[in-house]
């Protein structure tokens, strides 16, 4: 009777492990694209191994003291500092702003650039097929002018891909396009420096501006259909 009581324990654990499971297995990931609805492509856009929403840190706003030092006359203006405040500041009008969310999407990878197709969002205008593009959305700009490349030119040298034991990727390139929701940045990286499946700890580093962050990734989750998916 007691071991008749414990296999029918076992099965009814192994039952609500499965259903566990598959209540946290998005439905999308078991569908074909094809059959993916609306709302299930709007899901991989917004929520999803290639998708991450963050709060970056905000690094300390210079004085006029100290941007006369580096060369620099007045506040800075642009990406990543406007409408940003500053605690330390003794003018209470310097102090107000609210650090912006942050959206990073890797805009090559199959899974996004399928679900681009099915409904309408917000996305770069052109990306190479040359190369792994990852974009950033959420920074705030009061006016945004220019030739994408020049926009990006200062935020090249400051952002990286790291992987442990391996050399850093710096992006080929990094452009800025103006949308109607704000600028969307996108960091370009060689397809000719490989990421695999043993680059288990893969993380993005950037400063934009005061904005500054880094956020992993894992990149098991972000296998689909057997391939890894940047």
């Amino acid at each position: 009777m007691a071991q008749h009581t414990a296999v029918a324990s076992l099965c009814v654990g192994l039952c609500w492990s499965v259903l566990f499971l598959n209540a946290q297995t998005p439905s999308w990931r078991n569908k074909p694209i094809s059959d993916w609805t609306k709302e299930e492509a709007y899901q991989v856009l917004t929520d999803s191994p290639w998708v991450k929403n963050l709060r970056p840190g905000l690094l300390h706003q210079q004085s006029e003291f100290e941007r006369r030092d580096g060369g620099n006359m007045g506040r800075a203006h642009g990406l990543g500092y406007d409408g940003l405040g500053d605690e330390e500041s003794v003018f209470a009008s310097r102090r107000v702003g609210e650090v912006p969310t942050l959206l990073l999407r890797w805009e090559t990878a199959l899974p996004v650039r399928a679900a681009g197709r099915k409904v309408t969002v917000v996305q770069p205008p052109t990306v190479g097929d040359d190369v792994y593009a990852l974009a950033v959305y959420g920074v705030r700009v009061e006016r945004l002018k220019g030739d994408p490349l020049k926009l990006g030119k200062p935020l090249k040298s400051q952002a990286v891909l790291r992987r442990t034991g391996k050399k850093d990727i710096k992006p080929i390139r990094v452009e800025v396009f103006p949308s109607t929701d704000g600028p969307i940045i996108v960091y370009s990286f060689s397809r000719s420096l490989e990421i695999d499946k043993d680059d288990k700890s893969l993380s993005f580093s950037a400063v934009i501006g005061r904005l500054a962050f880094t956020q992993p990734f894992d990149t098991e989750a972000m296998r689909f259909e057997g391939q890894l998916e940047f």
